[in-house]
């Protein structure tokens, strides 16, 4: 029972550390969450909004589940007074990045100048990798780095459905140093647990690592061999 209490109080101890960092943070920032629709980036957003404020209820805070015009709406979802979440949704198309690339990269690179913005990539577990999508979202990650100077943060998604473990290696092999496996919260499912609080505090946590390594890429990178 002592044994269970101390890891209770420890546990408790950690989830208000992380949150303190988060609250803390000064620098303005923008998290960049990068997926297709139905890969869970609006469930995302709402997660972490949610175990960031603990004493909060949950909340549909980026439109997740809604249909046009209202689908996905608001654009970015603040979560600190200086951190802002916002997502960009692409389309569900074999080609769902070259197809639209230099309409986000012109904007990004614009706006790293002004705050750190962190890049992460979500990707459903439920979802098989076709070669297509696997040559996607390797210039994805090389236009990203080109743009930051750093690969993004992987995303993996609905992990109690789908193949999260043969798709890990796969995200490290394009560079991400860290890669994330969760079962998002949702409308229909959104039971607090110290555990859940902790992975997506542990992930935002990372997002701010991330900010604090970001720089703008002035050259272009070259293919990789």
């Amino acid at each position: 029972i002592f044994i269970s209490i101390c890891l209770c109080f420890s546990g408790r101890q950690n989830l208000t550390r992380m949150r303190k960092r988060i609250s803390s943070f000064s620098d303005d920032t923008v998290i960049v969450l990068i997926g297709r629709p139905k890969h869970g980036v609006l469930s995302l957003i709402n997660s972490c909004v949610f175990a960031y404020k603990a004493e909060e209820p949950f909340a549909n805070r980026a439109g997740a589940e809604k249909h046009p015009p209202h689908y996905a709406q608001p654009e970015e979802v603040p979560l600190t007074e200086h951190i802002t979440i916002t997502r960009a949704l692409l389309q569900p198309e074999d080609r769902f990045w070259t197809s639209e690339r230099e309409a986000y990269l012109d904007k990004w690179r614009k706006q790293v100048q002004c705050s750190r913005w962190p890049f992460v990539f979500v990707h459903s577990c439920t979802e098989e990798l076709t070669d297509t999508t696997k040559d996607e979202i390797q210039t994805l990650f090389d236009d990203i780095r080109s743009v930051t100077g750093l690969y993004p943060i992987t995303v993996l998604t609905k992990k109690n459905f789908g193949i999260a473990d043969e798709l890990v290696p796969f995200f490290h092999s394009l560079g991400s140093k860290r890669v994330f496996t969760f079962h998002n919260c949702t409308i229909q499912e959104h039971k607090r647990t110290a555990k859940r609080d902790a992975e997506f505090l542990d992930f935002m946590n990372a997002c701010i690592d991330e900010a604090l390594a970001t720089k703008p890429e002035t050259t272009p990178l070259m293919k990789r061999e």
